[in-house]
C-alpha cells in the first residue's frame, strides 16, 4: 500500500463554491485593479491565468493569496508576460503584491 506524501506548500488551492463565488470575485477584482494600478498601459493588459490559494497563516494580512499570469505592454512598448502574486486580508482587500514565479 502506497502512503500518500503531505504537500509541505503553506497554501491550498481554493475551488470555488457557490457560498465562496462573491467573495473570490471581489478578491480577484480587488487584485486586478491593484495590478492595473501599477501598468504603463493598463488598457494592454490581458489575463491569462487566476489562481487563488488559502494561506496556512497566523498574519491577518495573508489570508488569501492569489497570483494572476498575464501580458501587457512594457515601458518599450512591447507586450510582456509575467505573474504577480498578491496577500489579501481575510475581507478580501490587498495588503501586498509582489512577483512570484511559479507554474
Amino acid at each position: 500500500m502506497r502512503r500518500a506524501i503531505p504537500d509541505p506548500s503553506p497554501v491550498t488551492e481554493l475551488i470555488p463554491e457557490a457560498n465562496v463565488t462573491v467573495a473570490h470575485d471581489s478578491r480577484r477584482y480587488n487584485a486586478t485593479k491593484a495590478l492595473k494600478e501599477g501598468l504603463k498601459d493598463p488598457a494592454s493588459y490581458q489575463e491569462i491565468d487566476y489562481r487563488e490559494f488559502f494561506a496556512n497563516s497566523s498574519d491577518p494580512n495573508r489570508y488569501y493569496q492569489a497570483s494572476i499570469r498575464f501580458k501587457a505592454k512594457d515601458a518599450s512598448g512591447a507586450y510582456a508576460v509575467q505573474r504577480l502574486c498578491f496577500h489579501f486580508t481575510r475581507e478580501g482587500i490587498v495588503t501586498e503584491t509582489f512577483l512570484c514565479d511559479f507554474r
